[in-house]
């Protein structure tokens, strides 16, 4: 068992609504782990009734990701960042230990008060070519569109195959590096892991969509929760569009990665808000073929019945843009 206040060098990074993040020096964690790791420790409110929960949760992740078959574990240790071990306070769950996000996914410019560091999340991909330019950074091209693109599908159509739900994809979850010289090479990265459940499992903790990323059948329930409130409908109804508000599966998780898609080939104002994009569809015509464009735009459709699955969205991707599934 690790206890927190046993963890020697430990350093605050951030704090978020739900965790405070830490940074652990090398073999502090353990003499084994030599890299350096982070620690998400969860808030007193957030554990308060909930802790075994966590806990149970936590450790349910943690067998997913050791009994995952080979290909579907690479995928997990390559694009993601996985929770490594429980970390305790006082002998009650209180977060995870992971792996930190790697130096190459974070983007460094200069602006008006100096040196920037900050992390590279997808809506700072979606700056326009001129900002990035003004910063010091590429701008991203074909080759690096279809990059980022294929690495979402690829991460969603393995975690769905493994009945692995993403649930709370949203821009600063994704992570994106953008290579300099070759953007063949650009990655990406899905951090808060933790948001991640088993398909059919209820998540211990709370999980709203993130604004600008609600699927509609959520955002549907979510306007309609709101009128009963305000008209002081039926309590039965309210418990009932909340539930259907947060749900998280993976039709949402398809929208969601169809939408960031869309958005990365929209070449308009609010690329960060778009919902639909006629110019984003006639860009990925263009660079991937229509066949591919009409998938994505299924994907966005309003009833989830008639979205693709991942791997059909991966599967297209690959024929797209290598000629093969």
């Amino acid at each position: 068992m690790i206890e927190f206040g046993d963890i020697p060098g430990v350093e605050k990074l951030g704090k978020g609504g739900q965790a405070t993040v830490y940074k652990v020096p090398p073999g502090a964690l353990h003499p084994k782990i030599t890299e350096p790791v982070a620690i998400k420790k969860y808030s007193a409110k957030i554990l308060r009734g909930n802790g075994r929960a966590i806990e149970q949760y936590l450790k349910m992740m943690l067998e997913v990701r050791k009994n995952a078959p080979q290909d579907i574990r690479r995928t997990i240790d390559q694009y993601t960042i996985w929770p490594r071990v429980v970390v305790y306070d006082n002998g009650e769950a209180c977060g995870f230990a992971m792996n930190m996000i790697p130096e190459k996914f974070f983007a460094r410019y200069r602006d008006v008060s100096g040196p920037v560091t900050a992390e590279s999340n997808f809506d700072f991909i979606l700056n326009d070519d001129c900002t990035r330019r003004r910063f010091g950074l590429p701008a991203v091209d074909a080759a690096g569109r279809a990059k980022i693109t294929g690495d979402l599908l690829h991460i969603i159509s393995q975690l769905h195959r493994y009945g692995i739900i993403a649930g709370d994809i949203s821009p600063n979850n994704i992570l994106a590096y953008v290579d300099r010289d070759r953007q063949d090479r650009n990655r990406v990265l899905l951090i808060d892991a933790d948001s991640f459940r088993k398909a059919n499992h209820t998540h211990p903790l709370k999980q709203p969509h993130t604004p600008n990323w609600y699927p509609p059948e959520s955002w549907s329930a979510r306007l309609r929760r709101l009128e009963i409130e305000k008209n002081g409908g039926d309590q039965n109804l309210v418990l009932r569009h909340r539930a259907m508000e947060f749900i998280q599966n993976t039709q949402t998780d398809v929208y969601k990665v169809c939408l960031a898609v869309m958005r990365l080939y929209h070449d308009g104002a609010q690329r960060t808000s778009v919902s639909g994009s006629p110019g984003a569809y006639n860009n990925i015509t263009r660079e991937l073929g229509e066949e591919f464009a009409q998938y994505i735009f299924n994907g966005l459709s309003a009833e989830p019945a008639e979205r693709p699955s991942g791997q059909e969205l991966h599967m297209c991707f690959r024929y797209a843009a290598y000629g093969r599934v």
